[in-house]
């Protein structure tokens, strides 16, 4: 699809970082009508949004542009309204303390108003620290005798402010109240004057759940995106809530995002769960974030959603450079300072207090194929030794570029990878190049990739040889490689997966349709989905194609072929 198509397509997805090569850490928690506060400059982080998702689709790739990784198609909404300013009007009056209710409900009688300080004593955090850009960390709190309404309230201090935070942590609070695109919020930062002092005492018992009767109460869309106070969901925000006996109207998006019948939108901010639609779930509890012009319910962990399994625990591992947090059932980075705070196997770099395994060199089948000998894990450096170029270099994203590489002396199944790097390299490189790669393996996702990150030391060569005529596909029918994986929480477990990456070659097939308006077309009956990333090719339904050749990309749950030029449609 070309580019325009593609932005329409992902102007929903500017909060997502650049996970890919490591801009930015993780996926923003705060994806809607506004973020919800500002960097100090006034800016959001808009650079990073994948597209592609082969790994970053939610899938997947690092950021394609095509589809992928990108865009947001949740529920999420606009784009982060970017430059972020927050026009509070600050009254310079001393801070006065209050309560939570307070801060939310402008009925109070000591209602404290935009832009004024506020001191907030003995309240109780009901979730731990999440990303919201790249400079500033926050959290909600409730207070220990908490209202049926306008009890609870976000929390933003600045990264490096805050460190640790326990669900039960009590804590005294002094800052700015803020109402940021709508989000009603505490500003704490300490580069404001603003501080969170912990008490020493954890109080989780004394957090209430407030029981919603019906979900429509809480519905995403407000009654007016001009006066979203006026919505039903309004007295709910940063609350932590519970809904029983729901039901999944709609499955999980690329970026976790999903439905419950009575129009409530549950995000992954904390938790990642996906669930079928049509599922019943007894009870679903997670605070409640207005964002980007929604009102978004964000479960905790595992134990806020009935028959949820934890991400990991003592015999799931987490990817290299994590441990698994048991309590919440949640991968956590390591935050070290000497190797003995790593996992086995694994160094500590001081200079960015992350843990590392060794560079090790590999071959692309063991960075595919988890049964491989010497497979490698999610975030393992890698070194890729006399790869050899089969697309041309491709626009990811606003930040990022790629192309994919075969081992040239073992091509087929668990044979292809994308390499992503960001556009301040410079270079080129044309089909048949053979070259050497130094980056990390991600699972971005649940799409493989190769991240080169030229600021940390990675590192892209070409030999100067060309090995173009030495370059084959392989050969495949539409049944080996379905669009649809057999399961969206584990698309490696599809025929498709060990193509990803590959390029392939069908014979004598048809065209179902004419493209639809990404440039997608399909054939086999709908099983293989067609993808113009690096070649838009616009056939007429009923079409014959003798030869259909191109990569496979896993990008926004789907598996896509991607053609490259011309030569790989031919009548």
């Amino acid at each position: 699809m070309n580019v325009s198509v593609w932005l329409s397509r992902v102007s929903k997805m500017l909060l997502i970082s650049l996970l890919a090569v490591g801009f930015v850490a993780s996926q923003v928690a705060c994806r809607g009508g506004g973020p919800p506060e500002n960097n100090s400059n006034g800016n959001t982080n808009t650079n990073g949004t994948n597209t592609n998702n082969s790994s970053g689709n939610n899938n997947n790739s690092s950021g394609n542009n095509n589809n992928s990784s990108g865009n947001n198609n949740n529920s999420s909404g606009n784009t982060n309204n970017s430059t972020g300013n927050n026009n509070n009007t600050n009254t310079n009056k001393p801070p006065k303390e209050a309560s939570i209710k307070d801060v939310q409900d402008p009925s109070s009688g000591n209602y404290v108003g935009d832009g004024n300080g506020v001191i907030l004593k003995g309240v109780i955090a009901t979730t731990t620290l999440f990303q919201v850009n790249d400079t500033l960390s926050g959290f909600f709190i409730t207070s220990p005798n908490s209202p049926d309404t306008y009890g609870g309230v976000m929390v933003v201090v600045g990264k490096d402010d805050m460190t640790d935070l326990k669900i039960g942590d009590v804590l005294d609070i002094e800052g700015q109240a803020s109402e940021y695109f709508f989000n009603t919020q505490v500003s704490a930062q300490a580069s404001r004057g603003g501080f969170v002092t912990k008490k020493g005492e954890n109080n989780a018992a004394a957090i209430r759940v407030v029981e919603v009767a019906n979900p429509a109460d809480v519905a995403a869309t407000p009654s007016s995106k001009e006066k979203p106070d006026e919505s039903k969901a309004e007295p709910y925000e940063g609350m932590l809530i519970e809904l029983k006996n729901v039901t999944v109207a709609e499955e999980a998006d690329q970026f976790g995002a999903w439905k419950l019948e009575g129009g409530v939108l549950v995000e992954d901010t904390f938790f990642r769960y996906r669930p079928k639609k049509g599922d019943k779930i007894a009870s679903v509890k997670g605070v409640l974030q207005y964002t980007f012009d929604q009102y978004r319910l964000l479960p905790r962990s595992f134990n806020d959603i009935a028959g949820a399994k934890p991400e990991c625990d003592t015999n799931t591992p987490c990817r290299t450079g994590q441990k698994c947090n048991e309590a919440v059932g949640k991968c956590e980075f390591i935050v070290c300072s000497a190797d003995g705070d790593c996992n086995q196997g694994e160094v500590c770099k001081t200079d960015t207090q992350r843990c590392e395994k060794p560079l090790q060199t590999a071959t692309v089948q063991q960075l595919q194929d988890p049964s491989a000998q010497g497979a490698l894990g999610d975030g393992d450096p890698v070194e890729l030794k006399g790869v050899v170029v089969v697309s041309k270099l491709y626009s990811v994203s606003a930040n990022l570029q790629g192309f994919f590489v075969t081992d040239i002396n073992n091509q087929g199944k668990y044979n292809g990878v994308l390499v992503v790097v960001g556009k301040d390299w410079k270079e080129t490189v044309e089909i048949g190049d053979e070259i050497d790669v130094k980056g990390k393996k991600q699972e971005y996702f649940k799409g493989t990739q190769v991240a080169v990150n030229l600021t940390q030391g990675d590192t892209l060569t070409k030999t100067g040889n060309n090995k173009k005529d030495m370059i084959k596909a392989t050969a495949v029918t539409a049944a080996d490689i379905p669009s649809t994986p057999t399961d969206t929480n584990n698309p490696d477990s599809s025929p498709a997966e060990p193509y990803e990456g590959v390029l392939v070659e069908l014979k004598d097939v048809v065209v179902d349709d004419v493209p639809n308006k990404y440039g997608e077309w399909t054939i086999g009956g709908g099983a293989v989905l067609v993808d113009d990333s690096l070649f838009k090719h616009t056939p007429a339904k009923g079409d014959k194609i003798s030869v259909l050749r191109g990569v496979i990309l896993y990008s926004f749950d789907k598996f896509r072929l991607l053609p490259r030029s011309a030569d790989d449609v031919k009548p």
